[in-house]
């Protein structure tokens, strides 16, 4: 029994940039209670971890006092939030993904220019809801090819999305996009997260060398999500879970050859913890990928 331990993987610069900021706050306004606004990243072991160093997490944006410091989640807050917190009392710390900044900015150039923006993305996800809040009258959220026919009746399209998706997904509902509707336009530079896709091409290459993939992520994480669907779409046997002790010795029956990849908000450090039970608890060998 073999394990490759597949790279690209791991933390992306948006997640390394968030908590560098929540550690330089928490190291710098040490008189002062931290607030969280939404999850840091969506990482269940990090957002606990930053609960035992007394950071509060909040969707209520009422909850915080005059006087706290509150930082903005990687994921972007919507723009009545962001001016909220400015005009109170209030140290705000901005830890918003410069790549979730470059869509929010996308959206206002394109709705001043007349364009009616197609946004693809899950529109409960805290990402989609901060860059629909700019402009929700100017705005369709498209899921799934079902989605597209809300969006008819325009003039003309900028199509956009949320950066974490599965890139094959979302090529293939940008074709139908451009196919069902006139003048639909795109971008110039790319709004997948390029970490999210180099981690995507990654399960893919390695779906012929394994026959089951273990992903080290949070059912919230849209990424990590992404890399499970993706892995199970190549016929590969998978799981999703926060740390190892959620791997069994029931799931692993069977498995003769397994890869291991983390989502762009895991840390290494769950990936080896993993390595070390398959090596010590279940015998499986560490092999180069």
């Amino acid at each position: 029994m073999k394990f490759i331990l597949i790279e690209p993987r791991g933390f992306c610069f948006g997640v390394k940039n968030a908590l560098e900021i929540a550690d330089t706050a928490l190291a710098e306004y040490t008189d002062r209670q931290i607030y969280i606004y939404n999850e840091i990243v969506h990482n269940k072991t990090i957002v606990n971890r930053l609960k035992a160093r007394g950071v509060i997490f909040t969707q209520n944006h009422l909850e915080v006092p005059d006087g706290a410091v509150v930082i903005f989640s990687a994921h972007g807050v919507s723009p009545k939030i962001r001016s909220f917190f400015m005009n109170k009392n209030l140290m705000v710390v901005d830890a918003t993904c410069h790549l979730v900044e470059k869509v929010h900015a996308e959206v206002q150039k394109y709705t001043n220019k007349g364009y009616h923006i197609i946004y693809i993305g899950n529109p409960s996800h805290d990402e989609a809801i901060g860059v629909v809040a700019e402009a929700p009258d100017q705005i369709t959220v498209v899921q799934t090819e079902a989605d597209i026919d809300k969006a008819a009746g325009y003039e003309k399209y900028m199509v956009l999305n949320q950066t974490t998706l599965n890139m094959f997904d979302t090529e293939e509902l940008r074709n139908i996009i451009a196919s069902r509707l006139n003048n639909v336009e795109f971008p110039k530079t790319e709004d997948i997260c390029f970490a999210t896709s180099a981690r995507q091409q990654a399960v893919k290459e390695y779906a012929d060398k394994c026959d089951a993939f273990i992903v080290i992520g949070s059912a919230n994480s849209s990424n990590s999500k992404k890399l499970k669907e993706i892995s199970e779409s190549l016929g590969a046997k998978s799981v999703l879970v926060d740390e190892a002790s959620e791997v069994t010795k029931e799931w692993l029956k069977g498995v003769s050859c397994l890869c291991v990849t983390a989502g762009a908000s895991a840390p290494e450090y769950l990936v080896q913890d993993l390595a070390k039970m398959l090596r010590e608890e279940y015998g499986f060998e560490q092999i180069d990928g």
